[in-house]
């Protein structure tokens, strides 16, 4: 991580970038009563916003399999009202950004793209499975919870900063990661969900 101050260049790759977030004591008891969720549950977002940009989404089959796959623990899914409801889970859509955080606080991991619940699953430190789009350098939005994917070691195209056409077509940094791929680091990361 480079930081310059006037005509310093300090790098310190023992810096933790972290977002922060807090809640009160009664903020917290009023959020768990009014979303009532499960004891143990994941997240998972299944589309990305796309209003910014068309290429980050993975696409919501993908995300489809992960909680087909992964029957063991319940499902959350987290989004907007217009999206796509995955089957086998609860939805929470529309909610706010205290209640996102507080979700996100509580859960065991998260599943999606990279965008806002990437951002706020570092203030917790909860494990991140991460689809990354080969928009933006990984770097950009790498925390210590992520589990990133991203296919772009043979890409020249690598970072395209493209927000909505792909330049070669069909998003090679994207759709060359499969749901079995995402499924299997998550057994690897916990153990219970074999």
């Amino acid at each position: 991580m480079a930081n310059t101050l006037g005509n310093l260049d300090i790098i310190d790759k023992n810096l933790k970038v972290k977002n922060q977030f807090y809640f009160s004591t009664e903020e917290e008891l009023n959020l768990s009563k009014k979303l009532n969720l499960p004891k143990v549950y994941a997240l998972i977002h299944s589309e990305a916003k796309n209003t910014f940009s068309k290429l980050k989404n993975w696409g919501h089959e993908n995300m489809q399999e992960i909680v087909y796959s992964l029957d063991c623990i319940p499902w959350i899914q987290i989004g907007k009202s217009g999206e796509i409801k995955l089957k086998n889970s609860e939805h929470r859509f529309d909610l706010s950004i205290r209640e996102i955080a507080y979700v996100v606080k509580n859960c065991k991991f998260l599943v999606s793209n990279e965008g806002l619940f990437n951002h706020v699953a570092s203030c917790f430190d909860k494990k991140k499975f991460i689809i990354l789009s080969g928009m933006i350098p990984k770097e950009a939005i790498a925390y210590d919870n992520n589990i990133s994917f991203l296919k772009v070691d043979d890409l020249k195209c690598y970072p395209c900063y493209k927000l909505n056409n792909c330049i070669i077509g069909n998003k090679p940094c994207i759709s060359r990661t499969t749901s079995k791929e995402v499924i299997e680091k998550i057994k690897l990361e916990f153990s219970e969900l074999k």
